[in-house]
C-alpha cells in the first residue's frame, strides 16, 4: 500500500466478477432449470423462453470505468475518477468466481465517498454457456442433435431465426461451448435507454450511444428486429451502500454480475417440434467493495 499524499490512495486493482443485477429485460415465461422442456414450455405457442439462467462467461470490450462523487451523464463525467479511459477497447473475459485483470499498473483515487460508478463498453457482447438438463429430459437443437447438454455454438445471437442452421444452441452429450455474440441496437420496447431501474444493491441508468457524446437512434424493422446506430453501451449505477476510500483502504474489489443474467429461448416453427433455440443476455452490473 502506497500513498501519494494524505488525500489520495494509490492501489493496484484486482477485479472479481460476482453478484446479481439486470441491464434490460425481455418477455419471459418461467425460470430455467434442469427440468425445463421445450415442448412443455412452448405449449400451444411457437416461441417461448425461460429466465434467470447464469452464463458461464461473458466477453466484453471496455472503454471507460470510473467512480464518481456526483451523478454523471454521458456528456458530463467531471466529478468522476477514471480507472480506465481509453479510445481503444480493453477486451475482458468474465467468468463466475474468477478473477481477471482489467487494468494494468496502479491507479490513484482520492479519498472520499463514491456513490456512483460509470462504465462504457462496446455494444457487442459475447456469451458462452452450457445448460445441463436432467436425466430423461434430453433436449433437441434445430439440426436434430439431442442430449442432456445444450451449449452456445459461436453463431451470432439475433432476435429471430429463419434458418435452422443459424440458431445459437447445439445439443448433445459432449459440450463444446463457444462465445456467441449479441449486438445491442435497442433495449426493451426498442428504446435507446433504460432509466431508474433497480437491483437489490443498486439503481441504474443505461444508454446506447452512437459515439461518446451522442445518444443512438433505436427502433425496429418490419419484422420486429431491433435496428439503430449504437456503438457503445454507457451506464451509471447508484450504490445503495456507497463505498468509501480512506487512508486505511488497502484493497478495492470490483466486479460484474453474471448470476441469472440470461434467458434461454425455444421454438417449434423451424422444425415442427420443440427445440432449444438461443440465449439472450438480460443483465449484468458493476459492484465495488473497499476494505
Amino acid at each position: 500500500m502506497q500513498f501519494l499524499s494524505n488525500q489520495r490512495v494509490l492501489f493496484k486493482q484486482a477485479v472479481m466478477f460476482t453478484g446479481l443485477s439486470m441491464l434490460a429485460t425481455v418477455a419471459v415465461a418461467v425460470d430455467c432449470d434442469s427440468d425445463t422442456d421445450a415442448d412443455t414450455i412452448l405449449g400451444a405457442g411457437n416461441w417461448a423462453s425461460c429466465e434467470k439462467a447464469t452464463p458461464d462467461s461473458l466477453k466484453l470490450s471496455f472503454y471507460k470505468m470510473a467512480l464518481c462523487t456526483e451523478k454523471p451523464t454521458y456528456l458530463d463525467e467531471s466529478k468522476c475518477v477514471y480507472l480506465l479511459n481509453s479510445s481503444s477497447p480493453k477486451e475482458v473475459e468474465i467468468s463466475v468466481g474468477a478473477k481477471t485483470d482489467l487494468l494494468t499498473g496502479e491507479v490513484s483515487v482520492p479519498e472520499g465517498v463514491y456513490p456512483y460508478a460509470v462504465m462504457m463498453i462496446d455494444n457487442e457482447i459475447g456469451v458462452k454457456t452450457v445448460f445441463e438438463f436432467s436425466s430423461g429430459n434430453e433436449q433437441t437443437d434445430s439440426l436434430g442433435n439431442t442430449g442432456n447438454s445444450c451449449w452456445t455454438n459461436g453463431k451470432d445471437v439475433t432476435w429471430g431465426y429463419s434458418n435452422a442452421a443459424d440458431t445459437v444452441m447445439t445439443c448433445g452429450a459432449t459440450p463444446n461451448a463457444k462465445f456467441s455474440f449479441e449486438e445491442f441496437k435497442a433495449f426493451e420496447g426498442y428504446s435507446n435507454k433504460v432509466l431508474n431501474d433497480t437491483t437489490p444493491t443498486t439503481s441504474f441508468d443505461v444508454y446506447l450511444l452512437k459515439d461518446t457524446t451522442s445518444i443512438a437512434t433505436s427502433g425496429s424493422d418490419s419484422y420486429g428486429n431491433p435496428t439503430g446506430d449504437a456503438n457503445y453501451i454507457w451506464g451509471v449505477q447508484t450504490f445503495n451502500d456507497a463505498p468509501e476510500i480512506t487512508a486505511n483502504t488497502k484493497n478495492i474489489d470490483m466486479g460484474f454480475a453474471l448470476t441469472e443474467g440470461i434467458n434461454m429461448s425455444f421454438n417449434n416453427f423451424l422444425t415442427g417440434s420443440g427445440i432449444v433455440e438461443s440465449v439472450n443476455l438480460v443483465g449484468f452490473a458493476f459492484s465495488m467493495k473497499a476494505n
